[in-house]
């Protein structure tokens, strides 16, 4: 009996050596294994959940319309008010020179202070200028294998006429040979008359009130002479 109170005493005192008390102040700022601000690997993984997709959904798509042109019928319409004058004067402030009409205006259909030319005759202008479409009062037209004719006259007193023939026909140098005039009343009351040909050396105007060089000097004729003389023209 006495032998194991002994040994029970023996294992007392060994565990009282081995198990020591800690202070609780001796365990403040001890590391702590808590898995805290540990990495794993699937956070911020890509997760394909097919967000963001296109979905088509026909918008957008072309849609063909059938209905077709339509052809507006509403012609052109002529506006027949035509510009008026206003009389009335920008402002009136002092230093502005007021328009003053001309002392004198030549309407048409009056003559001009200066004579007729040499050669033309005098008319009369009432009527022929009055911005409207003349009628066609006479009127011939002839062509042939060979040449043509014609011939026009208007309300506004316009007279032409031509008359062309097929020069060489079935050469190298078959050509057009014409011949004409025409004459009107200009504004200023004078018949002008225009005579003229057309051939293969161009055309050709001869009138009274077109003006004509001057004579070529003697001297000038007398070196086109030598020249053509010499071959060189």
């Amino acid at each position: 009996m006495n032998t194991l109170i002994i040994a029970l005493a023996l294992v007392a005192c060994a565990s009282a050596q081995v198990y020591k008390v800690v202070p609780q102040a001796a365990t403040i700022g001890r590391y702590y294994h808590d898995d805290t601000g540990a990495y794993h690997s699937n956070e911020g993984k890509y997760n394909n959940d097919n967000s963001g997709a296109y979905i088509p959904d026909g918008s957008g798509a072309y849609v063909h319309d059938d209905a077709g042109y339509k052809h507006d019928d509403a012609g052109y319409r002529h506006q027949e008010d035509k510009y008026r004058h206003q009389n009335e004067k920008f402002g009136n402030g002092a230093g502005i020179v007021a328009y003053r009409q001309p002392a004198q205006i030549h309407q048409v259909g009056q003559a001009a202070h200066y004579a007729v030319p040499v050669g033309l005759k005098q008319g009369n202008a009432a009527g022929l200028y009055d911005n409207r479409n003349y009628a066609i009062i006479r009127k011939s037209e002839e062509v042939a294998p060979d040449g043509y004719h014609y011939l026009y006259e208007t309300e506004n007193k316009i007279l032409a006429e031509e008359q062309g023939k097929l020069e060489r026909q079935g050469s190298q140098d078959e050509a057009i040979n014409a011949a004409g005039f025409y004459e009107y009343t200009g504004p200023d009351a004078v018949v002008y008359r225009v005579d003229y040909t057309a051939n293969e050396d161009g055309f050709v105007p001869t009138a009274a009130h077109i003006p004509t060089p001057p004579p070529i000097p003697a001297l000038i004729l007398k070196s086109l002479e030598y020249q053509r003389a010499a071959g060189k023209l």
